[in-house]
C-alpha cells in the first residue's frame, strides 16, 4: 500500500489470444486453474508440508476436471493435500475420503465429519453421479470411475 510499484499480471489463457490483464481475462474457473498451475510449479521448487484446496474445481467439468484431479495428484506426491470438492472426477481420485455433513437439532445445527469406507465412497460418488438417486447403474459407474484412478 505504501510502495511505488504497481503490478499487473498479463496472461493469454488460450493459444492465439492476445495478452490481457488477468482481472479482465479470467473467469472464476480460469482463476482456479491458474492458481492450481502456480501452486504446482511452486510446490516443485519448494514443497509445502500441507496444501488445502477449497473447491478449486469450481466452474469446471468434464475433461478439465479430470486434468485438475491429476494435477492435485501430482502435488500429493510431495505434499499432504486436503481437497474440498463437489466434482466426481476429483473426489474419485482421492486416497482417503471424509464426508462433512450437518445435522439440525432442536436448539442448534452441528457439523460432523465421517471417514468413508470404500463402499460408502462408492455410494457417495453414485449419489453425485445420479442426483442423489442411487441405482445399480450409478453404483456401477461409481465403481468404474473410482477404479480408473487406482494407482
Amino acid at each position: 500500500a505504501s510502495g511505488i510499484d504497481q503490478v499487473n499480471l498479463m496472461i493469454s489463457l488460450n493459444k492465439g489470444m492476445k495478452f490481457v490483464s488477468l482481472k479482465e481475462a479470467a473467469s472464476g474457473g480460469e482463476n482456479s486453474r491458474l492458481m492450481l498451475a502456480l501452486k504446482t510449479v511452486f510446490n516443485k521448487i519448494n514443497p509445502y508440508d500441507v496444501m488445502i484446496f477449497d473447491e478449486i474445481d469450481v466452474g469446471i467439468s468434464g475433461n478439465i476436471a479430470f486434468k485438475v484431479s491429476k494435477k492435485i495428484e501430482e502435488i500429493s506426491s510431495s505434499s499432504q493435500v486436503i481437497v474440498i470438492s463437489h466434482l466426481v472426477q476429483v473426489v474419485a481420485n482421492g486416497d482417503n475420503h471424509l464426508f462433512v455433513y450437518k445435522e439440525d437439532g432442536e436448539e442448534k445445527t452441528t457439523s460432523h465429519i465421517k471417514y468413508l469406507t470404500e463402499e460408502e465412497l462408492v455410494r457417495e460418488v453414485a449419489k453425485m453421479l445420479s442426483l442423489d438417486k442411487v441405482s445399480e447403474s450409478s453404483l456401477a459407474s461409481s465403481r468404474e470411475l473410482i477404479n480408473s484412478f487406482k494407482r
